[in-house]
C-alpha cells in the first residue's frame, strides 16, 4: 500500500504543477488609502518664482490712455518673455534689477511697479505665471519633458497629465530636486497612497523637477509569473506523458493491492 500511495502522490503533484499560477488582488495602486486627517490643513499655495523661470511681463501706466511712457520696456522685449537668471534676479533695462526668486507673482508685480516708478506715472505691470517644466520618467503613460502652469504644478495634477499604468508604483516616487543656489541635486521619496503626499516638500513642483516612478511589485511578481507559465506550457506535454505512464503503471498495483 505504501508503494500504491507514493504513485497515487506522484500522480497529484504531476497534475499540479500543470496550473498556472494566478494574479493575487493587488491594491497597492490605490492612493489615498491613509493619512486622510492630514489633508483639512492643507491649503493651496500661490506659484513662487525659481531662477531660470521664464514670465510674461506687460507694462502699463494708468495715468493716461497714451501708453507712450511704457513703450520703452515693452519695446527692450518684444515678446514679453523675461527670464529670471541663475542668481534669482529680472534685469529690468533703464530701472534696473529687482530680486524675483522666493516671491509670488503679485509681490514681483509690486516690486516693479516701485521700480520704474521714476520712470512711468501710475505703472501698472501684469505678469503671466511662469509654466513649470519637468523631466517625467519611469513606469507612466507619457513620459519626457512636461510643462505645466505654475498654479497647478504638483506631483497629483501631474500624474493625472501624464497617466499612470496599472504597474505605477505609487508608494514609490523618486522626485530629484536642484538647489538654485548650491546646485546640489536632493532626492525625495514619494508615497502617493497617503494624503500626506500634499505635506511633501516636493508636492509643488519647481523648474527642472525629475519625477520618476518606479515598476511596482505587482510588476515583478506578474512577469515571474509570466515566465512560470511559459516555461510550464514548454514542458507540459512531457508532464502529461509522465502523469500517463504512472498512472499506467500504478493501476496494475491497484489491482494487486486489493486482490
Amino acid at each position: 500500500m505504501k508503494s500504491v500511495s507514493f504513485y497515487l502522490i506522484s500522480v497529484l503533484l504531476f497534475l499540479s504543477s500543470c496550473v498556472s499560477i494566478k494574479k493575487n488582488i493587488d491594491r497597492s495602486g490605490i492612493m489615498f488609502q491613509r493619512g486622510m486627517d492630514s489633508l483639512g490643513t492643507v491649503e493651496k499655495r500661490p506659484a513662487i518664482i525659481h531662477p531660470y523661470d521664464n514670465l510674461k511681463i506687460s507694462f502699463y501706466t494708468q495715468a493716461t490712455a497714451d501708453q507712450e511712457q511704457v513703450a520703452i520696456f515693452n519695446m527692450l522685449n518684444k515678446s514679453g518673455d523675461w527670464v529670471v537668471d541663475e542668481k534669482g534676479f529680472l534685469i529690468i533695462p533703464l530701472a534696473g534689477k529687482v530680486m524675483a526668486s522666493g516671491l509670488t507673482v503679485a509681490q514681483l508685480q509690486e516690486n516693479i511697479k516701485k521700480l520704474i516708478s521714476g520712470y512711468v506715472k501710475e505703472p501698472l505691470v501684469i505678469i503671466k505665471p511662469p509654466v513649470i517644466k519637468v523631466m517625467v520618467m519611469g513606469e507612466l503613460k507619457r513620459t519626457g519633458f512636461v510643462e505645466l502652469p505654475a498654479e497647478d504644478a504638483n506631483l497629483v495634477g501631474l500624474m493625472a497629465n501624464v497617466g499612470m499604468t496599472e504597474y505605477s508604483s505609487i508608494k514609490d516616487i523618486l522626485v530629484i530636486r536642484e538647489d538654485s543656489i548650491t546646485g546640489k541635486r536632493i532626492p525625495y521619496q514619494v508615497d502617493m497612497s497617503s494624503g500626506a503626499v500634499y505635506q511633501s516638500p516636493v508636492y509643488h513642483l519647481q523648474q527642472n523637477d525629475v519625477v520618476y516612478t518606479r515598476v511596482s511589485d505587482r510588476y515583478l511578481y506578474d512577469q515571474s509569473t509570466a515566465m512560470i507559465n511559459k516555461n510550464l506550457t514548454r514542458i507540459q506535454p512531457f508532464m502529461l506523458l509522465l502523469s500517463l505512464a504512472v498512472t499506467l503503471l500504478t493501476i496494475p498495483l491497484l489491482f494487486k493491492a486489493f486482490k
